[in-house]
């Protein structure tokens, strides 16, 4: 049974992010952590309250060493849904441990005074006289680098190639994570892996149309998911593998003149230096789930930036963003012919969500412009994905894994 619809759709924005009294980071830090702060900056985020801390002390209360002053950590608040996952939290940090063993650059805790990896304290929902939740509080190793969503017109072909090796290495390392737990929740309408939660939520919303290319493709996704949920890979996956959450060593890579990719002798150097030039953090939405998913998120993300880059984008241009992380992809992970038939009409599905999303948070708010804009785009880039039987075909001048992509759905 889906359970009440304002509380599954509940959209994470300034009104229900934790509001911090700027004054109480510092006292917070020092309470919690034994450290004194030098100073602090916000950081951009969605969900989440974080803040990039410069600390004093060069050692903690139980001895774990800390950077020198001039050096910084990550205070991050995570916002009231997420903290009700404790046990999702302590699985995150099993698995940044494995991660890290074999090579990844991402996120680690420091403990607090208590040796805990995270402790909740109580913050107002969205503002000083908000709701007051208990929210999740973890202190964090600070990653150099920018995220890539900052960074949008050094996307090049290589860069996006590494991103599907990353993510390829990202599920194979966790193969055999242990996924109790981390099913995904069948009332998440923002995952990939639910689509007919969002026919459900159409169907309850009166006031919202859907369009009949966005309701024809939901459903056609869902049956083909449907049909092929058996025989999908599962594993564990991100499950927001966006450009925010992907940072990026620019200094080294622009600086790297070793792109090869078609020397497979050079594949363990590659891995090496993927790992050294990009880190992965925020995985509040670790599931056990499929795979496939990861990879068209991170497409259709990367998608969205090309057009933005070029103010318009081709057909021809969408599937050679495909055939650039899927050549990455597969060197470290094959995909399966059921993977491989799925991902037309998913990446479809990943533009009609971006919809919904959009379209649930101006019914909230119609003086959004950002959510209008972004209803345009995500709409542009559906029917202009959608054209791909009409326009592409297998003689397409792109290589080898798109050439095997088309023959799945064409």
């Amino acid at each position: 049974m889906y359970q009440d619809q304002d509380l599954i759709l509940k959209m994470t924005t300034t009104s229900t992010r934790p509001f911090i009294n700027a004054n109480l980071i510092k006292q917070l830090i020092s309470d919690v952590y034994g450290m004194d702060v030098m100073s602090y900056t916000e950081l951009d985020s969605f969900a989440d309250r974080n803040y990039k801390i410069f600390i004093k002390n060069k050692e903690d209360i139980n001895g774990n060493q800390m950077p020198e002053g001039g050096e910084c950590c990550v205070l991050k608040v995570i916002n009231f849904q997420e903290s009700q996952k404790p046990n999702v939290q302590k699985k995150i940090d099993q698995m940044q441990e494995i991660l890290q063993k074999n090579g990844f650059n991402c996120t680690s805790s420091f403990p607090d005074l208590n040796s805990r990896q995270f402790s909740y304290h109580p913050f107002p929902r969205g503002i000083a006289e908000g709701q007051v939740d208990q929210c999740l509080v973890r202190l964090l190793k600070y990653i150099k680098g920018r995220p890539l969503g900052a960074d949008k017109s050094l996307l090049t072909s290589s860069v996006l190639t590494e991103l599907g090796s990353l993510l390829a290495l990202f599920h194979c390392t966790l193969q055999d994570f242990p996924s109790d737990g981390l099913d995904v929740d069948i009332n998440n309408i923002w995952s990939l892996e639910n689509p007919r939660r969002v026919l459900f939520y159409y169907r309850s919303e009166k006031k919202l149309v859907l369009q009949p290319q966005i309701a024809n493709t939901i459903t056609e996704y869902a049956d083909k998911l449907d049909t092929l949920r058996n025989a999908l890979p599962k594993g564990i996956i991100h499950g927001d593998f966006h450009d925010y959450n992907v940072i990026i060593d620019w200094p080294r890579i622009l600086n790297n003149k070793s792109n090869n990719h078609d020397n497979k002798s050079a594949s363990n150097t590659r891995r090496e230096n993927i790992l050294k030039n990009y880190a992965i953090i925020d995985f509040n939405e670790l599931s056990y789930s499929f795979p496939i998913l990861d990879v068209v998120r991170l497409t259709t993300v990367v998608m969205r930036i090309q057009m933005h880059k070029h103010t318009t984008i081709s057909v021809y241009d969408l599937v050679n963003v495909v055939d650039q992380i899927l050549t990455g992809y597969v060197e470290f992970r094959q995909l399966s012919v059921f993977e491989m038939d799925i991902l037309h009409l998913a990446i479809a599905y990943g533009f009609c969500l971006g919809i919904v999303t959009k379209q649930y948070v101006l019914s909230k708010d119609p003086t959004n412009m950002c959510a209008a804009k972004g209803i345009d785009e995500q709409t542009f880039l559906l029917q202009t994905w959608m054209k791909i039987t009409d326009e592409v075909t297998t003689e397409s001048l792109y290589p080898h894994m798109i050439n095997n992509f088309l023959k799945t759905v064409v």
